[in-house]
């Protein structure tokens, strides 16, 4: 929809988000002029997707249910012109992931501060049957008036309800799923939610997840296998009581977590009043002597370091027992040794080859600019001082671990000089390899992937050279663009044969989405998906971070380098309204053969891609009853 259209008695102002299940507006209610977030079903749900859009109307149920200041509020719900909708309370706050993105991590009192909120907001959805199953600081929105908001119920249970996800369907988000739900349990309950609530408290409380994992399985394990850690161990100043209520929320057993979020809150509470009793006790004991004598031991330490601003007091030495003699020479001797064995096993005795690979695998996997220098700096260096030079499985690894490091520095220099590009005082190579790598990269970045290809080729003919392993990988996803065409002229024509589409999510669907647009002649549009997927990867995809090294569908350089091409050619001219209303007549067309009963099988299932890919691109600006014929026929085809 565009701004201005009218839906129902909501004017659309501008898009707000879209997911699976549908786009968010701005949108203004004209008879008070009130904003308001407006949720629209996604086009595609209403006739394919019964389930979909049972779950949708079941969200505006569950919130319809909810009263509470710390729950997004809706407003009403209802359908236009068939189209289910409800609207919501507009939030104008941040959401938690991107304030811990931002910040990385909250202070112990912070967590206090919206621990309280959070916990009795799950309490009052709690008291009605509705579990969230969903918790995740994304769906935790900080307001401008500092109050956190729960939003996002879509994947809810509602105990008393119907059930609408498949039997033994794992449901929520890998990192906070509780045991039971990485088990599919069907008896799900309001402790699920809390042992969520407790890994989001400890990702406030340290900047990390509990548990890390390269893939969804592997996260399942954690959940259900490994002991949770205890904040502490990153944070050590936090509350002993904090830290043992956030390993206790993480329990495996959920007999063993708290009974419900009301005693969490309380829990909170008295941690809060705990902290501030002992910091006003050791205030008032410190500035009186008389009760400095009758206070306990605790008490009379905490005044101390209150008194002293926090520094620990030495307490006054008196004359030793034993001041003379062969005690004294003795314990001398054997202070010596000891304190000399001490300093060998400190200070001298290097760690194990197995201890050093480990720890620079661990660092260098991370793959931030941060944790790569710290394996430089620390196992690596430690590695080369004590046992370079030997030839087994270990050094091999260490070997490829330094490969994989000299990358990371490379790319980030080619980073760097990108960014610098139209700047006054551009970047200057260090030697003649590297100015070479410079030039290359410029021109992968002007779209000229062919003229880097013989650049990066001379790079890759020098054993050793510390551009050798970055130059074949450029050389690689040159080499791949007619793959990836192929591949896309593939899955296109797999459509007219009757195939299922491909699975296809994230940047490699925009990517198929700008070659189908080709292939529908619709120039402009894939002009317009290529700048949005260049502008999604960035202006180089290594910035300071490299993809795992055994997950190739996490490399965007390919993408990069294809859409740097495609962009390089003229922008379609034409104004915005002129493109929209000949991509319309074109679509209309198409459209209209497919409906007509002579109507070929080929022409029928010209509509799958035309459906697919316009009803996730709203810039196009396509009719939305033009999508609405389109899904008809892509139903019949589905249903003859």
């Amino acid at each position: 929809m565009q701004p201005g259209q009218m839906f129902g008695p909501f004017k659309i102002l501008s898009p707000l988000g879209q997911g699976a299940m549908g786009i968010v507006y701005l949108a203004e209610y004209t008879k008070n002029s009130a904003k308001v977030a407006l949720k629209l079903i996604a086009p595609h749900l209403v006739i394919a997707n019964p389930q979909g859009l049972a779950r949708f109307e079941r969200e505006a149920q569950i919130l319809k249910q909810l009263n509470h200041p710390n729950i997004v509020q809706i407003y009403g719900n209802g359908r236009t012109s068939g189209t289910p909708y409800y609207a919501m309370e507009l939030l104008t706050g941040e959401s938690m992931d991107k304030i811990l993105a931002r910040r990385e991590k909250l202070s112990w009192q912070e967590v206090l501060d919206f621990g309280i909120p959070l916990a009795l907001a799950l309490q009052h959805a709690h008291e009605r049957g509705i579990i969230h199953r969903d918790l995740k600081p994304a769906n935790l929105i900080l307001g401008a008036d500092n109050v956190l908001k729960l939003a996002d119920f879509g994947i809810a249970k509602d105990l008393v309800g119907t059930q609408l996800t498949s039997a033994h369907c794992a449901v929520g988000t890998a990192a906070y799923m509780s045991p039971e739900q990485c088990r599919a349990q069907k008896d799900i309950d309001n402790r699920s939610d809390l042992y969520s609530m407790g890994i989001v408290f400890y990702e406030w409380i340290t900047g990390q997840k509990p548990f890390r994992s390269e893939n969804s399985v592997e996260m399942f394990r954690h959940h259900l296998e490994s002991k949770a850690p205890r904040p502490s161990r990153v944070v050590p100043e936090i509350p002993v009581w904090l830290d043992s209520l956030v390993v206790q929320l993480m329990e495996k057993k959920r007999e063993l977590r708290p009974r419900d979020a009301a005693a969490v809150a309380d829990a909170l509470q008295r941690i809060r009043d705990k902290v501030t009793s002992n910091q006003s006790a050791a205030v008032e004991v410190s500035g009186s002597a008389k009760k400095m004598k009758k206070a306990t031991p605790q008490e009379k330490e905490l005044a101390r370091l209150v008194r002293n601003k926090g520094k620990a007091v030495k307490a006054p030495s008196g004359p030793p027992i034993h001041q003379t003699g062969w005690f004294v020479s003795l314990a001398g001797v054997m202070f010596l040794a000891i304190l000399g064995l001490v300093f060998w096993m400190v200070f001298l005795k290097p760690p194990s080859p197995e201890t050093l690979v480990e720890k620079a695998t661990f660092l260098v996997n991370e793959g931030s600019s941060e944790s790569i220098n710290e394996a430089s700096v620390g196992p690596i260096a430690t590695w080369t001082r004590y046992y370079s030079g030997y030839s087994d499985p270990l050094s091999e690894k260490m070997a490829t671990l330094k490969r994989r490091i000299r990358r990371v520095e490379g790319e980030e220099r080619l980073e760097r000089y990108l960014r610098r590009l139209d700047k006054k005082f551009q970047m200057v190579a260090a030697n003649q390899d590297e100015e070479t790598a410079f030039a290359a990269v410029k021109k992968e970045s002007e779209g000229d992937p062919e003229l880097a290809l013989p650049l990066w080729g001379t790079l890759a003919q020098k054993e050793g050279g510390a551009w050798r392993d970055i130059a074949l990988s450029h050389i690689a996803m040159i080499d791949a663009q007619e793959v990836l065409r192929k591949g896309h002229e593939e899955m296109y024509a797999s459509v007219f044969l009757g195939k299922p589409p491909p699975a296809l999510e994230g940047n490699w669907l925009l990517a198929y989405d700008a070659f189908r647009l080709q292939a529908l002649g619709d120039e402009p549009g894939s002009w317009l998906r290529y700048s949005k997927l260049r502008d999604q990867i960035g202006l180089y995809p290594y910035q300071g971070r490299l993809p795992d090294m055994d997950k190739p569908e996490q490399d965007m350089l390919g993408l990069w380098i294809l859409a740097n091409k495609a962009l390089a050619k003229p922008k379609p001219e034409g104004t915005s309204d002129a493109l929209a209303k000949a991509r319309n007549q074109k679509i209309a067309a198409s459209v209209e053969a497919a409906l007509l009963p002579t109507a070929s099988p080929n022409q029928m299932r010209l509509c799958i891609p035309i459906l697919e890919v316009y009803r996730n691109f709203p810039e196009a600006r396509v009719e939305m009853d033009l999508l609405e014929k389109a899904e008809l026929v892509v139903k019949r085809l589905n249903n003859p």
